[in-house]
């Protein structure tokens, strides 16, 4: 027999593991700015030619993307990603699963002197197909962005709201921009944009001051959707969202957070189960399902 999960040497290990965690956590959060306020000031998004690929993930995929079209295809060191890279948010992320979020990354060019850069991404199309309906819903995001094609189109100069917040390019930067970030942007830019202009985040990151500025456009909305429709119109086009499975949700957190297997599954050793006792395999589907939302 195995040593009881209520011993007190178990009970010191779970107590330490989670104070570790909870300790990892909390600077985590603070020095991803957690504890600091959305400060919204007004400014100007400078406007130019944007060479973007688009897609539908959890906006936490976004940095990703960012990597692969600001390293890998325009051949930018990161630290000279400020005010090249951006990528721009259509919708609310906290109203929707991470499968609708549509988003584009891409280089924007706001001078002359850096359209060979433009030359140089849409020359990346050279040979390729689209991807698949099949690849869009199935490939894991590293897998997916390759596959994706540049397209170009004008970004207008325009009034905006603005925030620079701390960015640590990690899970919980991603977190806090889409549950205090976005709502906060989005609410002011609804308050106060021009009559029927959408409403759309841009940001822009800098790895060598860990702080990124977002720009939320005051007027010219509509062109900053990218062709694409509105995200009211566009959720009111949506069929309702399957729900998750419970157990999935549990499986994933327990990869994620170790000791939630320890509380949940009991004992380390598992009792052994006959076939017929045995659970059911989960679906892929499902496994990844319960990945993306999370």
């Amino acid at each position: 027999m195995g040593e009881s999960r209520d011993s007190p040497e178990k009970r010191k290990q779970f107590l330490l593991i989670c104070t570790v965690m909870v300790a990892a956590l909390v600077h985590s959060i603070v020095q991803a700015g957690g504890l600091e306020g959305v400060a919204i000031e007004q400014g100007t998004f400078p406007g130019g030619d944007f060479v973007y690929k688009e897609t539908k993930r959890d906006y936490a995929a976004s940095a990703s993307l960012e990597k692969v079209i600001g390293k890998n295809d325009a051949e930018l060191p990161t630290k000279e990603y400020i005010d090249r890279i951006y990528t721009l948010y259509l919708d609310d992320p906290n109203t929707m699963g991470g499968r609708r979020q549509r988003f584009a990354s891409g280089y924007l060019i706001t001078k002359e002197e850096e359209m060979p850069k433009k030359d140089l991404l849409l020359s990346k199309n050279e040979g390729k197909s689209p991807p698949t309906e099949e690849d869009i819903l199935e490939l894991g995001a590293i897998s997916l962005w390759p596959k994706l094609l540049y397209h170009e189109g004008s970004l207008p100069t325009a009034k905006a709201a603005t925030v620079q917040f701390a960015h640590t390019g990690g899970f919980v930067s991603a977190m806090i921009f889409s549950l205090k970030i976005v709502p906060q942007l989005r609410a002011y830019a609804k308050e106060h944009a021009a009559p029927g202009s959408a409403v759309t985040i841009l940001s822009t990151c800098s790895t060598v001051d860990n702080v990124c500025t977002h720009y939320a456009p005051l007027e010219k909305g509509d062109e900053f959707l990218l062709g694409h429709e509105e995200t009211s119109v566009y959720m009111a086009s949506m069929p309702p969202e399957e729900g998750l499975s419970i157990s999935a949700v549990l499986r994933t957190l327990k990869k994620i957070l170790p000791p939630l297997k320890w509380i949940l599954d009991g004992d380390d050793e598992p009792a052994t189960t006959t076939t017929s006792d045995a659970s059911p395999a989960v679906p892929k589907e499902e496994k990844e399902a319960a990945a993306d939302e999370l």
